[in-house]
């Protein structure tokens, strides 16, 4: 692509043709009259066919020159100026010899041809005008030519002295020199404009890029420096003639990464061998050694073929944001790295507390339940206590844990059509013997139709939650409702007190984890995460929850979940996950239970007491396990997960293998009772998945629904 100044630079020699066309006609017109008068005078009339030459010569000339805006520029230049001055000279060299004026034509030839065409065809063009000059030369020493007109044999002597020669020479000799000094001033003033011009848009152009915030540096073909502005400059801290022609691969690039590594890339892109590139980042090196790292973006330029001459760079220095970035990285990994550790403690802590919770509740539930025997009401009191105690560390466990796999994102949630009403009657259920022995009377309304989309046992746990402090922080003889009403897309469930309500200063801290808002010097058991976990929860279902409060007159916490359309009561039945109850009848079995730890295998036993025609037979590592299947083929197997040796889902794939033993269901029991645990087991095959500690009826109740089968 042409730039603006060789636009210009093409008009300029476009119109200098034109105008020497035009002024070479007219001073070739008063030499043309003087040439055919001096023949005339001087000579006869049988001169005169030869005198049609100049005229000749002359009218193509003008033919061209009207017709200059239809023709080509070169077709202007050779058919017009150097017919009009080829064919006289030449003519005039062979009927003249050298007292012809010849001499000015020739230099007219080659000043032009070096102006006005390429040098390519300007040096032939010269060249051809020599060679044709010697061989007319060489002829005229060789006596071919005699200088006779038609028979007459011209004498020079009189041509030397004669009036009308001097006076055509002295006008050829005139005409033709302003001719060319006018060239040469025309050419000479339009370069300079042209000069003037570029060096104003330079001046332009430089200023402006001294103003831009961003490295810009512009590259020849080479890797040589033609511009650098102001704040390249600062970041190099290099005075602009310092860098100008200096290569930049070598100079501002660290070494030998620049020569070795980028220039050589660098000159493929310039000869067409690798593909440009828009974006990269490299980093330069300063005066002073240091490394700063850039963000290019290039252009590229080209000649009229096309070709890459060279580029054009704008740079941001992304040093900083780049370091930052990196920190960036490396703290999210480590804090990535510090939630698993978190996680993997919180899974292992809550694998070491349940365990001995396990034996603790298992045991106190059997000796509740009147196993072995009935106890007196002294008995029956500390045993309520234990199972309270118990109930109570397993609940702070599975909060802590709730709140863990929060903040690390890993909650997962079964989100679906669930009725409203049998949560809230299961919630209120669960806590009414806490709310009687205070004397506090929950009501709660919620109407039968109404659903929403939400994890099941979440929304209970919410609930729970939510009424349990409500009771909690209530006062004696007070009262709780829960009710539940749809507005729009959401159904809002509120549980309000006539507690002592909220102070104004602890408000904002309500939903922070273990803020119990100086509830913890009075005896009200608590950890202050449970809303906490209920807020996250909630945002997590896509709700949203909130609290008033009014001191002296009580409390409501509300939470807003989406509604939930169905269609009948099927359809609602099933969202509500109810299912048929086994009855508490008569079974009989064989049932292996794969355990290591000598205490969970007594509990064990003493359960299976409550199952009298079910018979246990125990195995303290998954390769006896394994064995003893083969030997009795159980009814139903309860697989410990953490075996030494062979895990329980390795054992589990063994007897899926296995074709006498696939048909056998197993039960996971477990203290691993993190949701992950929970989903890879019933993944891997298990029948169900039972978390440590228990809950024994729960556990009665899915033997006797597997041995029923």
């Amino acid at each position: 692509m042409k730039t603006p100044d060789n636009e210009n630079f093409a008009a300029l020699r476009n119109r200098l043709v034109d105008d020497t066309l035009l002024w070479m006609i007219i001073a070739g017109i008063p030499g043309t009259v003087f040439s055919v008068a001096r023949m005339l005078i001087v000579e006869s009339t049988s001169l005169m066919p030869w005198l049609l030459l100049g005229p000749a010569s002359l009218l193509m000339a003008g033919i061209i020159w009207l017709n200059r805006r239809r023709l080509s520029y070169r077709a202007r230049v050779l058919g017009g100026i150097f017919c009009l001055s080829w064919l006289p000279a030449f003519g005039a060299l062979i009927l003249f010899g050298p007292i012809a004026l010849a001499a000015t034509f020739l230099i007219m030839m080659a000043f032009i041809a070096v102006l006005f065409l390429d040098s390519r065809l300007a040096w032939r063009l010269i060249a051809f005008n020599t060679l044709c000059l010697i061989l007319i030369g060489t002829a005229a020493s060789l006596n071919w030519f005699e200088f006779k007109l038609f028979g007459l044999k011209l004498d020079y002597r009189v041509y030397a002295h004669h009036p009308i020669t001097w006076a055509n020479t002295v006008w050829l000799l005139t005409s033709f020199s302003l001719i060319l000094a006018y060239i040469g001033k025309s050419m000479v003033r339009g370069l300079l404009q042209s000069e003037e011009r570029l060096r104003y848009k330079s001046d332009t152009a430089q200023r402006y890029l001294d103003t831009v915030q961003t490295v810009m540096v512009s590259l020849d073909a080479d890797g040589r420096i033609t511009m650098l502005n102001r704040k390249g400059c600062e970041l190099l801290d290099y005075q602009e003639q310092e860098l100008l022609g200096c290569n930049w691969f070598e100079r501002c690039l660290p070494q030998p990464m620049g020569m070795e590594t980028v220039y050589p890339a660098f000159r493929r892109l310039m000869s067409g061998e690798a593909r440009t590139s828009r974006y990269f980042e490299s980093p330069v090196r300063c005066r002073n050694g240091n490394e700063r790292l850039i963000a290019w973006h290039n252009a590229y330029l080209h000649d009229d073929n096309g070709n890459i001459t060279g580029t054009l760079s704008s740079g941001e220095d992304i040093t900083e944001r780049k370091q930052a970035e990196n920190d960036l990285v490396a703290a999210r990994e480590a804090a990535e790295e510090a939630s698993r550790a978190k996680s993997v403690f919180l899974a292992s802590m809550s694998h070491e507390l349940r365990t001995p919770l396990n034996a603790i509740v298992g045991f106190a539930q059997m000796l509740d339940m009147g196993v072995p025997g009935p106890m007196t009401p002294a008995q029956k009191e500390a045993m309520a206590h234990i199972l309270n105690g118990s109930r109570h560390l397993l609940e702070l466990i599975n909060e802590i844990l709730d709140l863990a796999r929060i903040e690390s994102g890993r909650l997962d949630l079964d989100i679906a059509t669930v009725p409203l009403a049998p949560l809230v009657q299961e919630a209120v259920s669960l806590l009414q013997p806490a709310a009687s022995a205070c004397g506090i009377v929950i009501r709660h309304v919620c109407p039968d139709q109404l659903h929403i989309r939400a994890d099941r046992s979440r929304v209970r746990q919410i609930l729970f939650n939510l009424l349990s402090n409500a009771v909690k922080y209530n006062c004696e003889d007070g009262n709780v409702a829960c009710s539940c009403i749809a507005s729009g897309g959401s159904v809002r469930i509120s549980v309000a007190d006539t507690g002592h309500g909220i102070p104004a200063r602890y408000r904002s801290d309500i939903f922070q984890p273990f803020q119990r808002l100086d509830a913890e010097k009075s005896n009200i058991e608590g950890t202050g995460i449970g809303l906490a976990i209920c807020k996250n929860l909630v945002a997590a279902m896509d709700g949203r929850i909130g609290f008033d409060s009014e001191p002296g007159i009580g409390s409501t916490f509300w939470f807003e979940l989406p509604l939930a359309r169905t269609k009948n009561k099927a359809a609602a039945a099933a969202a509500a996950g109810l299912v048929a109850v086994i009855d508490d009848a008569f079974c009989r079995g064989l049932v292996l239970y794969v355990e290591d730890n000598p205490v969970n295998v007594n509990v064990m036993k003493h359960i299976f007491r409550m199952l009298p025609e079910v018979e246990l037979v125990t195995a303290q590592s998954a390769e006896q396990g394994l064995a003893v299947m083969r030997d009795i083929m159980p009814d139903l197997v309860l697989m410990d997960i953490n075996l030494p040796g062979i895990s329980g889902f390795d054992a589990l794939r063994i007897i899926k293998a296995d074709p006498r033993t696939a048909a056998i269901p197993v039960i996971a029991v477990s203290a691993a009772a993190m949701p992950g645990d929970v989903r890879a087991g019933l993944e891997a095959g298990f029948a169900t998945y039972l978390t440590k500690p228990f809950d024994v009826p729960s556990l009665l109740a899915q033997i006797r629904a597997l041995l029923s089968r």
